[in-house]
């Protein structure tokens, strides 16, 4: 096991561009980073536990003191991880996990939400009080086009953690009125945000799954970030921006 344990911290290595605690480090300013260990940071736990590996469940291995490591936390002396010795508290956040990938899959995807949440987070409309920005990134529009973005366009967004993001006046802008109760009701899977969130699922299941899903998880999560930040208002430097707000840059 030695071997895919080191291809795997080789694999998220390349992906985050250094390893875990060093990105980790300097995720802060970084938004593609800072959304991995700050927003997923209660279900990664330690920042290291993105390059350690489990072996698929069911699958005992041997493993030295020192080998322990390079694992998951909690592997059993026979040298394999017991999911009885859960917690209830996880159990019911795998089983929400469960019904929210369910309910997800079973309906059809929206392919015209365009990423606006992102632009309803930074609505102003004269006489309000200034949005919080959620990133010290730099806006590559000024305010007025993203008020006329918000204000012509019906924002349709299906997914709760991006609306509750909202600022107040953008919320009723929304063809859906989204609550953490009414969650399952929305949740389609094109949405970019449901995509990233592949990555919450694929930790909150560690050390219960192959190393292998978490790297593929992570891998779509910072892509789905990517294309979440340069659709949005805000400017990423050295990286081209998808224009949702023409014509062109909607196809």
């Amino acid at each position: 096991w030695q071997p895919q344990a080191g291809r795997h911290l080789a694999r998220v290595t390349k992906l985050l561009g250094a390893t875990p605690d060093v990105a980790a480090a300097r995720s802060r300013d970084d938004p593609l980073l800072n959304f991995v260990f700050t927003y997923y940071g209660s279900d990664l736990g330690a920042a290291a536990n993105l390059g350690r590996w489990c072996p698929p469940v069911g699958v005992a291995i041997e493993a030295s003191q020192d080998d322990r490591e390079r694992l998951w936390r909690g592997i059993e002396s026979s040298g394999s991880y017991d999911p009885r010795k859960l917690p209830k508290k996880r159990l019911a956040a795998l089983e929400r996990g469960r019904a929210a990938l369910a309910a997800t899959r079973k309906r059809p995807p929206i392919w015209h939400c365009y990423g606006l949440h992102e632009w309803a987070m930074l609505y102003r409309p004269d006489g309000a009080e200034a949005p919080h920005k959620h990133q010290s990134l730099p806006l590559r529009v000024d305010q007025a086009t993203i008020n006329r973005v918000v204000e012509a366009d019906e924002i349709k967004c299906t997914h709760f953690d991006a609306f509750r993001f909202f600022a107040p006046e953008a919320t009723d802008k929304n063809r859906h009125a989204l609550t953490r109760q009414t969650q399952l009701d929305h949740e389609q899977p094109a949405c970019v945000h449901a995509n990233m969130d592949l990555l919450r699922y694929a930790l909150r299941l560690a050390p219960f799954v192959d190393a292998s899903l978490i790297g593929d998880a992570l891998d779509v999560a910072l892509q789905a970030r990517d294309l979440d930040i340069r659709a949005s208002p805000y400017l990423l430097a050295g990286a081209a921006p998808v224009k949702v707000e023409t014509t062109a840059g909607r196809k």
